[in-house]
């Protein structure tokens, strides 16, 4: 994972790897969050690039939304990937996250 641009005030671009699992969840999750604690309360989630996401990385990015309202900011995930798409349909993230294309 990736932050792609500087960060600006209270915002940062970050990227995801190509596949959020088991495996890599954790490292994302804790990746969002020291972001986050250093005081970007604002993060767009570049996950252009990223074709599978399970249920831990549905918990991953839950967490740091949770997080992130809690400091006022928010979190924008952006992909048009149609199987993140669909878990975010499936799990009604969709409904809770700003997904943009």
């Amino acid at each position: 994972m990736t932050t792609d641009l500087p960060m600006h005030d209270a915002l940062a671009v970050v990227t995801l790897p190509a596949e959020v699992d088991l495996v890599t969840s954790a490292s994302v999750r804790d990746d969002l969050l020291s972001t986050v604690n250093r005081g970007v309360v604002h993060l767009v989630v570049d996950a252009s690039a990223t074709t599978f996401l399970d249920s831990s990385g549905v918990n991953a990015l839950v967490r740091v939304r949770e997080r992130t309202e809690r400091l006022g900011g928010s979190i924008h995930v952006v992909t048009r990937s149609r199987q993140v798409l669909r878990v975010f349909s499936i799990t009604k993230l969709d409904r809770v996250l700003a997904v943009v294309p």
